[in-house]
């Protein structure tokens, strides 16, 4: 592990929550809240009601409370154009690496190992995404090999609008 990823990620773990066990208010697929008596958060719910091969397998990286900086980091990476915003990518890339660094072989167990990680592309932004610019810029990324992607397809999305037909698979 570089040292900069570990400078970087030490000093923003003071911002970070901690992933919530399980318990009546949380989600059992990605650990955002859910409401009292519910299986799912509504996100999820939505997810399995509109598409036909939802992503039953969700690992958080990198939790936040709102406000707060962190929850600034992870929105305003993709438009840095604020001074203060433009430290935002490398950081949240180094966040990202040093996850993979530290539970990547325990992850691949757990999921059954994988092939590629794909970022999927913005909805109204050209790629390439500005996430994987970001992870590009690491000097030595842990990440799992981006060797294959996903476009832009011909079904519409945007927030809480879900399509299987929104992005294409497309291999390098």
């Amino acid at each position: 592990m570089t040292a900069d990823v570990v400078a970087v990620t030490d000093a923003l773990s003071v911002e970070m929550v901690p992933v919530p066990g399980d318990a009546e208010d949380v989600c059992p697929m990605c650990r955002s809240w859910r409401p009292s008596g519910s299986d799912l958060c509504n996100n999820c719910k939505q997810a399995f009601a509109d598409l036909t091969k939802p992503c039953s397998t969700v690992v958080p990286i990198c939790l936040y409370s709102k406000p707060s900086p962190m929850r600034d980091r992870m929105t305003f990476y993709k438009d840095p154009e604020q001074a203060e915003h433009v430290r935002y990518p490398a950081q949240v890339a180094a966040i990202v690496d040093r996850f993979f660094l530290e539970h990547g072989e325990a992850l691949a167990e757990y999921l059954g190992g994988w092939d590629t990680a794909c970022i999927v592309p913005s909805a109204t932004r050209q790629p390439p995404h500005p996430f994987e610019q970001a992870l590009t810029s690491m000097p030595t990324s842990y990440v799992p090999s981006r060797g294959a992607h996903l476009e832009r397809h011909t079904g519409q999305v945007g927030h809480r609008l879900l399509s299987v037909s929104a992005f294409k698979y497309s291999p390098s």
